[in-house]
């Protein structure tokens, strides 16, 4: 595949004009920010491999913006990331080398098992499942690296049944907080970006607006993040959300339509 021969190429040029070669192998993607957030309007959701779009996102200044990918159904994949040195070891010895290595560990890259929903959320410690409703950051992108080359999305292999028992176990059993679920009394640092997105969506979908949204998520974020998060950055999550229009289809329907 023509990404790793881009790859060296991209250490000399801003990381974000290599996502055309990305775009042609496959790989729907979208810019993010040093702070690894999406810097374009729709999240992941605005993930695509329109190379004129790519085009216009480096035209308008974020060529050194980080490369990611949608996970979950709009490419088919779960993807484990190690960020601790010991889940990095397990993960090397049950699975083999990792798909991509980082700064802290590794990401290893298996299909959707496409037999419901597979939530992005940490699983056990050390261990980060980007699944539905996630995204990742791909090579050439700051401490990315492909270990070998960018795999084939349509030839991944299956998510091993261990992992899919795991990632099945209901996060309250782990004494976790489900980013797509049941909000707790808590909302840990980690989880709070996450939790009031869902909270935000489901309200939209009810028909709920911008101001309503926020009136709610500013009593959640007060009363269970731990700590609390930025104003701005509640307001941020509720004029994101605001922009799409109430839609009450299972959540696979607007993903699959929306990635087409």
């Amino acid at each position: 595949m023509n990404s790793s021969v881009h790859q060296a190429e991209a250490v000399r040029a801003p990381t974000f004009w290599a996502a055309p070669d990305l775009a042609k192998d496959g790989y729907p993607v979208f810019p993010v920010g040093p702070d690894k957030r999406p810097s374009v309007s729709g999240g992941f959701y605005a993930a695509t491999r329109d190379i004129s779009q790519i085009a216009a996102w480096i035209e308008e200044g974020r060529g050194d913006h980080d490369i990611a990918i949608p996970t979950g159904l709009p490419t088919l994949t779960v993807v484990i990331d190690a960020d601790t040195s010991e889940a990095f070891a397990q993960m090397v010895a049950k699975y083999g080398e990792p798909t991509v290595k980082t700064s802290r560990g590794g990401h290893w890259y298996f299909a959707h098992p496409q037999d419901g929903r597979v939530t992005s959320r940490e699983f056990v410690p050390g261990l980060d499942c980007k699944a539905d409703g996630g995204y990742v950051i791909v090579p050439p992108s700051r401490s990315r690296t492909w270990t070998s080359e960018a795999p084939d999305l349509g030839t991944l292999p299956r998510l091993p049944k261990e992992l899919a028992r795991e990632l099945r176990e209901e996060p309250s059993r782990r004494g976790q907080g489900d980013r797509g679920g049941v909000v707790g009394e808590e909302i840990p640092n980690g989880n709070r970006n996450d939790a009031l997105a869902s909270l935000a969506g489901t309200m939209r979908r009810r028909g709920m607006g911008e101001a309503e949204i926020f009136g709610a998520l500013e009593v959640t974020n007060r009363l269970r993040c731990k700590p609390p998060l930025p104003e701005e950055e509640v307001r941020r999550i509720c004029a994101s959300v605001a922009r799409y229009e109430p839609d009450d289809r299972p959540w696979w329907a607007r993903v699959v339509k929306k990635n087409g």
